[in-house]
């Protein structure tokens, strides 16, 4: 708590400055941007310096005249403002972060990794801004959701690239960023401005890195170990990414972890093909909340295709011009708006509109394509009271910011 605390700034001579202050893992916003960490804390001063001169300022970077500073931050605010000019934005060293730059031939000259310190730092602002939500930069200039989202994933990545340099590993730092992904992928899921390929390449990175530190595992590691493989093998086996689950299976784990033999569990009837029971284990979830949500959020792209699935053999049983009421196909679908999936898929309602009357020999596929997010699933009443960002110029929603909190933060 204490390097944190100093990584944000709360630390100073005669005690601690409370205009900075930050309860960790839920913060306390002065509006709705993330608390600030202390000067050059996420980027070096020379990639500051630099990226003032060439302007490169993110919206997120830039300095607020606005807010008030404490006495001890003028000098690095003095720096910035000196390098600006009138046509460029001055950076503030404090909201600066490290940003990703691609490997060119012939370029040698790279800024000093950051220490593991600064690293932990960044990925929890860089959450935390995730979380947010800001719907305006530092200066007060409207900013999209998907600007967040960018902005994040390519600070990521210079945490890997840091990592890497440096010869570091951390499996906490990975482990934030695969549930942070895993919960961008999901939010951004039915956002067509937004790389979903991209997204997918940055958390194979993070469960691949999450295992470059092969020391022996503390008890709590342990339970992370647990926690990623399971990610790993529902990746690979319900979403058809291409990962290497048996060999790491094989080299790394040799314990009887709870979240992947549920992850196991789940896998198995998905092979099957028992749908109800695959439906029904992703609603109920593991004894561990906050991983259950997130498997829900794995499997989000495929909700609708299990749901296809289950109601042709649905059909099999009902094809008779049966009756079935739409209570009850809504309970073994999982889906509130079960009429409007059943008409999609080429079954029709009775006339008293209560019912669906199963009477097709082979349903079609879906004629509409639904949104692949679905909250109340996912999410259920543990999501709280949702909040709207903009993406694009659409609304977009998100889970209350404690819930958020609770699923980035361990």
């Amino acid at each position: 708590m204490q390097a944190l605390e100093k990584f944000y700034g709360l630390e100073k001579e005669g005690g601690k400055d409370s205009s900075n202050r930050v309860i960790l893992g839920l913060a306390q916003y002065p509006s709705d941007m993330p608390p600030q960490p202390a000067p050059y804390s996420m980027c070096r001063k020379e990639e500051c310096d630099d990226r003032q001169s060439s302007g490169e300022v993110s919206i997120f970077e830039r300095m607020s005249s606005s807010i008030g500073r404490s006495s001890s931050l003028q000098a690095a605010l003095q720096n910035s403002q000196t390098k600006a000019t009138k046509d460029r934005y001055a950076i503030d060293p404090c909201l600066a972060v490290s940003k990703y730059r691609r490997s060119a031939a012939g370029v040698t000259d790279r800024y000093p990794p950051r220490t593991m310190e600064q690293l932990h730092g960044t990925v929890q602002y860089l959450q935390q801004l995730l979380i947010a939500a800001p719907s305006r930069s530092p200066d007060g200039v409207p900013v999209s959701y998907l600007s967040v989202v960018e902005f994040v994933q390519d600070r990521f990545r210079a945490v890997q690239v840091d990592l890497t340099r440096s010869q570091q590993t951390s499996k906490r730092i990975q482990l934030s960023m695969i549930r942070s992904q895993i919960l961008i992928i999901y939010f951004m899921a039915d956002v067509p401005e937004y790389s979903s390929k991209l997204g997918m390449d940055a958390l194979k990175a993070a469960l691949s890195n999450y295992w470059l530190n092969t020391k022996d595992s503390t008890e709590i590691q342990r339970e992370w170990d647990d926690e990623v493989l399971a990610y790993t093998l529902l990746l690979q086996v319900c979403c058809e990414e291409p990962l290497s689950f048996s060999e790491l299976y094989r080299k790394v784990y040799r314990g009887k972890g709870e979240l992947l033999n549920w992850s196991l569990r789940l896998a198995g009837e998905w092979a099957q093909g028992n749908w109800f029971i695959v439906l029904k284990l992703l609603r109920e979830g593991s004894n561990h909340a906050t991983f259950s949500a997130l498997v829900r959020c794995c499997v989000a792209r495929q909700l609708s295709h299990l749901r296809w699935n289950a109601l042709q053999m649905y059909n099999v049983t009902w094809g008779r011009a049966e009756a079935v009421p739409l209570e009850d196909v809504a309970r073994l679908l999982m889906r509130k708006d079960s009429a409007t999936f059943c008409q999609a898929c080429g079954l029709s309602l009775t006339d008293t509109k209560d019912a669906i009357l199963f009477e097709v020999s082979q349903l079609e596929q879906p004629a509409i394509v639904f949104p692949i997010r679905d909250d109340d699933f996912v999410f259920g009443p543990s999501g709280g009271s949702f909040r709207s960002v903009t993406v694009a110029k659409i609304s977009l929603k998100l889970p209350s910011i404690k819930y958020m909190t609770s699923l980035c933060f361990f």
